[in-house]
């Protein structure tokens, strides 16, 4: 288990590193500019790990979501998180209903309740989506799976 925290980087950065390499922006600005979109209320919902007293070296989660109603604008650095790098994702997944987000730090690890990200979103058409948040896989600084649970700051997005 040496090499855990390595190969789930490995694995994780293998699904994101291909569409950074083509040129893929980490949201959708710039550009042609974007047809006319609906209102998503919440328009953002931060992203948070709680690994009890465990300290957090790397995570991945599923961020799911109606595709129909709302779809993931872009994936940010949550303000006040205890990660200082930005948060993984393959933009090829954000109109998909499950999009995954990764990090990790090195370095000093932070444990407990931690904010890891803020997933942005915008309307497709008018309705009502269920949100959720799940742990895909959890690190402590040493490459070992630890347990711990995802939450979301919002359960619903309606978008009018």
């Amino acid at each position: 288990m040496k090499y855990g925290i390595f190969r789930f980087l490995l694995l994780g950065l293998s699904s994101v590193l291909p569409a950074c390499a083509a040129g893929a922006p980490m949201d959708e600005s710039g550009g042609a500019p974007a047809p006319a979109r609906e209102r998503a209320d919440p328009s953002s919902v931060v992203v948070s790990v709680d690994a009890g007293s465990r300290a957090i070296g790397a995570w991945e989660l599923e961020f799911r979501y109606d595709p129909a109603v709302v779809s993931v604008r872009a994936v940010r650095p949550a303000p006040e998180g205890g990660f200082p790098a930005a948060p993984m994702s393959d933009p090829s997944t954000w109109r998909s209903g499950a999009t995954p987000i990764l990090g990790f730090v090195v370095g000093n690890a932070p444990s407990g309740r931690v904010d890891v990200a803020v997933v942005e979103l915008e309307g497709r058409q008018a309705g009502e989506s269920s949100l959720s948040v799940s742990v895909r896989a959890l690190y402590a600084p040493d490459g070992k799976p630890i347990p711990g649970t995802a939450l979301g700051s919002a359960a619903r997005v309606r978008v009018r």
